[in-house]
Formats: structure tokens, C-alpha cells, sequence
């Protein structure tokens, strides 16, 4: 089955969103193109959850446990059963009135009509724990002009066509490893499904922090507490977000899920702080006895070579000898920040 496509509705124009056939494009963002609006549903002829559910903020909650058995971490059989009550497409109140469609034709005019800006529902959770332990909050949950700052800072190194290449031996090994470990192990789905978590984590290691995290033994054999403290962190991470519905009454004082959350987030990122630190510790030895090679990839120190370094949110010092190198704690934040977001997308797309 294909996965929902979720798009808030203050990313659309409110008028015109939906083809009654699949050959019109609905007319989305201000910057979209002109499209034809020839039979186009309006926003209120667009099945989907009424009464109580359709109530702003609170509507989500009656949705889940306890007015029905669904939690966040069945979130995705709750989508199912409302396409299979109201078809292909519907709205709902989510993080505010969201468009949810299945239909492929849907997703794509989507795609082409979201504008340089694509809009995304604000986690609200993750925005209050930024805010609270002063967190650089990152491409996860910034949108517009911020948003698009950040993405053109880094995607000028991940987006070039030679960016696979440079790292496909490392990536063969990783992927060998998990050959390996799927030939002599068994698994429940669920087994599984942590496994590949740990093979995306361990994948992402290798560009972000230059080297093997750990996660991925072709012996079979557990990660370190280190490593397993922060795939519980960044599960329950992922998981509490989904838990989040109703009013963020945690803005105003510290709940029971705001609690867990800042635990586990505070944990991924402290995380992520030590691979940027043994990362530059092993840069600055190397520079020192001159064994450094400047052509060996390293996002980091690219992203920090640049002159638009402030862009991608870190902070430049010295070393001893007066190279620049990144500051470890002012980036730390922002590197485990992109980690998460491809943890998010290999969860949740």
C-alpha cells in the first residue's frame, strides 16, 4: 500500500485543491504556476472525519487512545482505515486542517505546485524543546525563507552527482554487513524492522561523522550501551512526536510526554555532540602530524571551509596552529539535527 501524503492546508490555497479527474492540477501555493481550475472540489467537498474530529486542536485526540485503540505508534493504521471510510484522498484536522491522499497523480501535483517554499506541519513538541534548551531547531522544523537557507547550504554538497560515488565503497561495505546478518539471522517483523534502523543509522555514520558507528557487527553480535542508548532515544523520539495530539498545553508547563521527550532528545544529541567531537579531535591529530588528506570527503569540514559556513549553522575557531575548524559544541547541535531528520525520513517516508 501506498504511504499518505500528508500537506497542512495553509500550504495550499484554500479555494481550489483537488482534481475531480486526474488530468487537472489544483491550484496550490502563490508561486505555483497558472493550472487549470476546470472542475477543481472545493476544500468542503473533500470527504472526511466531521463533528468532534473536525474541531481544531482537540479534534486528533479523540482519534486515539483512549476514545479508540489507535497510538502513535499505529498511526499509520489509523490513516489506513479513514481511506478505507472516505477513499484515495480526505481532510482531517491534524496539526492543523491537513490534506491526506494515497493517489500517486495527488502526490505528484503536490510536488510541482509547492513553490521554493514547501510548507510542512509544525512539530510543535520538537519547536518547544528547541526553544527551552536553546537548540538550533534545523531543516526538521523550519519552513520558508529559514528553511531554504539551510537546504542550499548543504544541498550543494549532497545533491551533486559525483556525492554517491565518492562514498559507494563505504556504502557496500554497510550494505554487505546487513547481507551478512540477514544470511545467519532470523527475525520477527519487528526484529526486522530494527535491523534496518540500525542499517540506515549506520549508513548516515559514514557521511556525516567520516566512519563506522557500530550499529551494523557481521558477527551478529549487539551494539554498545553507548549505541543502544541511542537507538532507544531516537525510537522514542520519533515515537512521542506521533503521540503528540490535542493542545501543547507543555508550552506553558512541563508534561508528562514534554518530560520524556527532552529526556530522549537531550540523549540523541548528546550523541551526536560526541561523533563531532572524536571527529575533529582525529582532524586536528592529523593536521598536526601532517598525515591530513584535504581530498578524503568530510561534509563537515566542507560545510565549514565554505565562506557561507554561518548558513548551515555552525561556528568557525581556531586550532592551535590558526586553521579553522568548526566549534564542537556550536555544531554538534545542528550535525545531530540533520541526523534526525534522515532518521525521520527513513521512518516515517
Amino acid at each position: 500500500m501506498l504511504k499518505s501524503r500528508l500537506t497542512p492546508l495553509s500550504a495550499l490555497m484554500r479555494k481550489h485543491l483537488l482534481p475531480v479527474t486526474q488530468n487537472v492540477c489544483p491550484k496550490a501555493t502563490a508561486t505555483s504556476a497558472k493550472v487549470d481550475e476546470t472542475d477543481v472540489k472545493s476544500f468542503k467537498d473533500v470527504p472526511g472525519p466531521g463533528g468532534l474530529y473536525a474541531i481544531p486542536v482537540i479534534g486528533p485526540a479523540f482519534l486515539m487512545k483512549p476514545f479508540t485503540n489507535y497510538t502513535g505508534h499505529s498511526f499509520h493504521l489509523l490513516l489506513d482505515s479513514l481511506h478505507e471510510k472516505y477513499g484515495k484522498t480526505f481532510r482531517m484536522q491534524l496539526l492543523g486542517e491537513c490534506l491526506v491522499t494515497e493517489d500517486p497523480d495527488a502526490i505528484a501535483t503536490i510536488h510541482r505546485h509547492e513553490g521554493n517554499y514547501p510548507r510542512r506541519a509544525a512539530l510543535n513538541l520538537f519547536e518547544v524543546y528547541a526553544e527551552k534548551n536553546d537548540k538550533e531547531r534545523g531543516m526538521a522544523v523550519v519552513n520558508g525563507p529559514e528553511w531554504h537557507r539551510l537546504r542550499s547550504a548543504t544541498q550543494k554538497y549532497m545533491l551533486k552527482t559525483t556525492s554517491a560515488s565518492i562514498y559507494i565503497n563505504e556504502q557496500v561495505d554497510v550494505t554487505n554487513d546487513l547481507v551478512t546478518r540477514m544470511s545467519t539471522m532470523s527475525y520477527t517483523p519487528e526484529e526486522f524492522r530494527n535491523e534496518l534502523f540500525r542499517y540506515a543509522t549506520e549508513s548516515i555514520g559514514v557521511v556525516a561523522f567520516n566512519k563506522r558507528l557500530g550499529f551494523l557487527d557481521p558477527k551478529g553480535t549487539g551494539v554498545s550501551p553507548a549505541n543502544q542508548v541511542y537507538l532507544n532515544a531516537i525510537k522514542s523520539f520519533f515515537a512521542l512526536l506521533f503521540e503528540d495530539v490535542g493542545p501543547p498545553v507543555y508550552k506553558f508547563f512541563p508534561t508528562k510526554l514534554y518530560k520524556e521527550f527532552e529526556k530522549v532528545a537531550n540523549e540523541a544529541y548528546g550523541y551526536g555532540r560526541v561523533q563531532i567531537r572524536e571527529l575533529l579531535e582525529k582532524v586536528d591529530r592529523q593536521m598536526k602530524g601532517g598525515t591530513f588528506d584535504p581530498e578524503e570527503p568530510n561534509l563537515i569540514l566542507q560545510l565549514q571551509s565554505q565562506d557561507d559556513r554561518q548558513e548551515c549553522g555552525c561556528h568557525s575557531v581556531r586550532f592551535a596552529d590558526g586553521r579553522n575548524r568548526l566549534d564542537c559544541e556550536e555544531y554538534g547541535d545542528s550535525a545531530t539535527q540533520s541526523r534526525i531528520e534522515s532518521g525521520q525520513a527513513a521512518e516515517v517516508v
